[in-house]
């Protein structure tokens, strides 16, 4: 379900119901809006706050992705038990626990790995419309800061921000592109590129 509903509808919903109907009944799970910590020295205790006040913006964007995830794995794995290799294990008297985990599941973790890593970048950049709805000062708000409208013009205030912006975001993707082939030749040893065969 919530991979169908938008990230900032699921957001405002979060925001509706954890600081309009839980805080009228005296429940206080997550904070809905970032303030800065009233710590001066970044201790423990800096650090607990910030991610007590980022808890509930990191759950909806994670929330939104992870049904997906979810989808994904089930369908990748339903397919990984119809191989030979099943058909095998399961010849020989294996548990279905073990053809489950040690076998099927254990084939389908460099597509796993590549779903992930490829939704990461996602995240980040939905994390523009999340800074702006929680008031997190962060680069997404910023970046929205940096348009306006004058009329029905849409005004760029400065080009040389926004694409130091585009500029952090391709790197990301570019850097998850390249931990994705480390991983894989963690996860699956015989695609790793430049080892001796056989």
């Amino acid at each position: 379900m919530t991979w169908c509903v938008p990230t900032f509808v699921l957001q405002l919903l979060a925001i509706l119901f954890f600081g309009s109907i839980l805080w009228e009944r005296g429940i206080r799970i997550f904070p809905t809006a970032y303030a800065p910590p009233s710590f001066v020295e970044h201790n423990f205790a800096w650090w607990l706050q910030v991610y007590a006040q980022l808890s509930l913006p990191i759950l909806t964007l994670v929330l939104t992705g992870f049904a997906y995830w979810v989808l994904m794995t089930r369908n990748t794995l339903i397919d990984a038990l119809t191989n030979d290799y099943v058909t095998t294990a399961r010849a020989k008297g294996l548990s279905e626990n073990r053809i489950l985990f040690k076998h099927a599941f254990k084939s389908i973790h460099p597509q796993i790995a590549t779903m992930i890593a490829f939704s990461l970048p996602s995240l980040v950049t939905g994390s523009i419309i999340t800074e702006y709805i929680f008031g997190i000062e962060g680069i997404g708000k910023y970046f929205l800061q940096l348009f306006s409208f004058d009329g029905m013009v849409l005004v760029m205030a400065d080009s040389a921000a926004v694409g130091a912006v585009f500029f952090i975001y391709a790197n990301l993707i570019v850097f998850c592109n390249l931990a994705i082939d480390i991983i894989y030749g963690i996860l699956d040893p015989r695609i790793r590129v430049g080892e001796p065969r056989a």
